[in-house]
């Protein structure tokens, strides 16, 4: 008996690490672009509506995607082997 990699399912949270990892690379992206507009853009009412809109749709799209994120049961695991026999049956698996 060998080892199998299909009898292990994959959490569905583990998806949900490479998405905080998106959001942080977002957060600090989000940072460092704030801080030179307001370091070296051109002073005026048009450079702080720009920032004001930018923080504005980032933090509705941030609200709208954890609305809907919050919805899902991340405890659920998702079985390999149900994706893995489909492919197997498969004309271009057959040697597996």
């Amino acid at each position: 008996m060998g080892f199998d990699i299909t009898a292990f399912p994959i959490p569905l949270w583990s998806l949900l690490v490479f998405y905080s990892l998106f959001l942080l690379f977002f957060c600090l992206y989000t940072i460092f672009n704030v801080y030179h507009l307001v370091r070296f853009g051109t002073y005026g009412f048009e450079l702080y509506l720009i920032t004001a809109v930018f923080l504005f749709g980032s933090v509705v799209l941030l609200a709208i995607s954890f609305t809907m994120l919050s919805s899902y049961d991340w405890t659920t695991r998702i079985p390999i082997s149900d994706y893995i026999d489909t492919y197997k049956s498969e004309e271009f698996f057959k040697g597996i």
